[in-house]
Formats: C-alpha cells, structure tokens, sequence
C-alpha cells in the first residue's frame, strides 16, 4: 500500500519471513551481543520492524550516537552473517518528475533470540575454574545441607544435568508462546532474555514433580 509524505508517495514491499525464536549455538554469533553497535540495531528493530540503512542512521542520531552510513553497512552485514538480521524487501519511493527509488529494508531474523551452548573440551584454565566451581558447589550445600560430599565430580554432572534441563524446560514454553507474549519478549534485551531463561526454567522445576532433591542428597553422607 502507497503512503504519502509531501510529494512523494512510499510503499514498503515486505517478501522477509521473521520466525518466532531463533537457538544460537555459535559462539562467534554469541560474541555479537556484546557489541553495543548492533544490540542497538536489534533494538531498533524491535519496535520498528522493517527499517532502512537511512532509518537506522537516523535513529542512532536521535539517541545522540550519530553514524555514518558505512559503519551501518558494516553492523548490518556483521548481523546477516550472524544470521540476526535479513533484507525483508524494498522501499520504493515515487515522486513527480522524478525516477523510482528503491531501498533495502532490514528485519530482525526472529523475534527472540536465546543461546544453546553446545558441549566442549575446555581449555586447562577454564577447566581449573570448573573444578574449583564444584568445589565450592559442593562444599557451600554440604554446609547447607549438614552432609559430608561423597564425589565432587558426580555433583558437577548432576548440576550440568540440572542446568541442561531447566534450559530444555524454559525453551519449550519459549516455543509455544502466542503472539502476544513473543512480542512482549521482543522488547527485553539480551540479558533479560538470558534471566528469564533461567529463571523461568527454575521455576517450571520447581512446580513439577520431580526427584531432583532426592537426586542432589545422593551425592552427600
């Protein structure tokens, strides 16, 4: 549908799909929530849902954090790579006298995103801090629970298994929001997103029926 601003008349050809939620695994696309630039992009893309390159360099101005046309380029193609943005369609505009102009509209890929982790080998430091992690673990709930540890290790993987299933738990009900709560979850950002992972997968736990305590005790004598 054509709008009109002044004389110039702009339709928006949209042929972009945006999925629900999208699972990043890849830690190199993880590393792209911790840029400023393009979490602010993804933002903007929040409650503008189709935006062009002139747009976006119009909005970073009006936060007062003015760029120029080529570094929105470069954020841009950092996020299509990332799969976190993808070209939804054109901009045509139509004024008298004049040729058709046509930009690139970008839409975010989905309205959430949320990490999955996937298991590797780390590297002897961070291995180190994993252990003194279930050392501490283990030595703050035998406190707690006035029980001596019987295997720190088999703590550790209880805890590991713990974490995997909150994550699957909180990921399900992710999945089969409605549309009106994915758009409520749109509109948090990265680390409220991450919160409320795991805070949602605690709390669907803890009002189900599960042996999990039964599972941590026997780890203690």
């Amino acid at each position: 549908m054509w709008s009109s601003m002044e004389n110039t008349q702009i339709e928006d050809a949209i042929t972009g799909k945006q999925i629900l939620f999208l699972e990043i695994t890849d830690k190199d696309v993880l590393t792209l929530f911790q840029d400023e630039n393009l979490m602010q992009i993804l933002t903007f893309l929040r409650s503008t849902p189709y935006m062009t390159v002139k747009d976006l360099e119009v909005s970073f101005k009006t936060i007062g954090n003015e760029k120029s046309t080529k570094s929105i380029y470069r954020y841009l193609k950092k996020l299509e790579e990332g799969k976190l943005v993808l070209p939804a369609g054109k901009r045509v505009k139509a004024s008298p006298n004049e040729k058709l102009k046509t930009e690139t509209l970008y839409m975010r890929t989905a309205k959430m995103f949320f990490p999955k982790m996937e298991e590797t080998e780390p590297d002897p430091e961070v291995k180190l801090q994993h252990e003194t992690f279930d050392n501490v673990l283990s030595k703050l709930l035998g406190d707690h629970l006035g029980l001596t540890i019987n295997s720190v290790k088999e703590l550790g993987t209880l805890a590991k298994e713990l974490k995997l299933s909150m994550f699957e738990s909180s990921t399900t009900l992710l999945k089969s929001a409605d549309e009106e709560t994915a758009n409520l979850i749109s509109t948090l950002d990265w680390n409220s997103v991450n919160h409320l992972i795991n805070t949602l997968g605690l709390l669907t736990l803890l009002t189900a029926n599960t042996q999990w305590r039964e599972k941590i005790v026997s780890c203690f004598s």
